[in-house]
């Protein structure tokens, strides 16, 4: 029974991001009080989620794992923050150029994910 409700719930959430960044917005929001400290807390919080779902999406979409395109979209991300970091700072903070990545590949994946699910949502009216 646990393992049902366990496979629902990373179900939904693989399905769903962004009401698990809403939830983890809201909890923070309230138990912080401070709502842009929320808004980076949620977006930390959910990029593993909205990576893994945009995986899935393209997996489910093409039949083919496109985790390769991934992985160098992450790459090039952190090659263009680490730039922009040692050209503003003349050298590189490496938990600050993190953070950015992390945070750079939230935006990135969650534009991935709304841009999946409209094509998805494309797809069921066409076919």
């Amino acid at each position: 029974m646990l393992q049902q409700i366990y496979g629902w719930l990373m179900e939904a959430a693989l399905a769903f991001p962004p009401a698990f960044w809403y939830i983890a917005y809201l909890v923070t929001a309230k138990l912080t009080k401070r709502k842009a400290y929320a808004f980076r807390a949620a977006c930390d919080s959910t990029t593993l989620l909205f990576i893994a779902s945009v995986h899935r999406w393209s997996s489910d979409l093409w039949n083919e794992s496109y985790l390769w395109v991934i992985y160098l979209v992450i790459l090039a991300s952190a090659i263009v923050i680490s730039i922009i970091h040692y050209h503003s700072r003349e050298e590189l903070e490496f938990f600050r150029v993190l953070k950015g990545i992390w945070r750079c590949s939230f935006f990135i994946f969650a534009a991935g994910y709304v841009l999946l699910a409209g094509y998805w949502v494309y797809l069921q009216f066409t076919a």
